[in-house]
């Protein structure tokens, strides 16, 4: 059984987003949970170290469990949902569907480059040539 709200996750280029998680439990397992992420996102057991694939459980019960996951760092600017699957031997797959999720693209500042070649207008900036991107 997986349980859980899916969250909305957003946060802006390069960073990874906050965490949300899911529950997962089970009886009867012949094997672990293997659980997969989608392109997009990572997993956690533990909320601090995250990965793409993760194995819980062994045969038997799983009481319940959190999985956390998140949107990863360096991922493009977009939207995404996707599904988290989790398999294990013997049992049919099951999906959870993440919210959409947003990242959103880095802003761009400018710096006055020739500090003494500024010309006041209606930006500020007659002489643009003169401005630099800065991350």
């Amino acid at each position: 059984m997986v349980s859980g709200l899916p969250n909305v996750l957003n946060t802006t280029y390069p960073a990874a987003s906050a965490s949300a998680s899911l529950s997962l439990s089970a009886t009867n397992l012949a094997a672990p949970v293997e659980i997969k992420a989608p392109p997009a996102f990572e997993l956690s057991y533990d909320n601090s170290n995250f990965s793409s694939q993760l194995m819980v459980g062994a045969p038997g019960n799983l009481s319940s469990t959190p999985i956390y996951y998140r949107l990863k760092a360096g991922t493009a600017a977009d939207t995404y949902s996707y599904n988290i699957e989790l398999t294990s031997t013997g049992a049919a797959a099951k999906y959870f569907t993440t919210a959409i999720c947003k990242v959103n693209p880095k802003p761009i500042a400018f710096h006055n480059s020739d500090p003494g070649n500024e010309v006041a207008g209606a930006c500020g900036r007659r002489n643009i040539h003169h401005y630099a991107c800065a991350e």
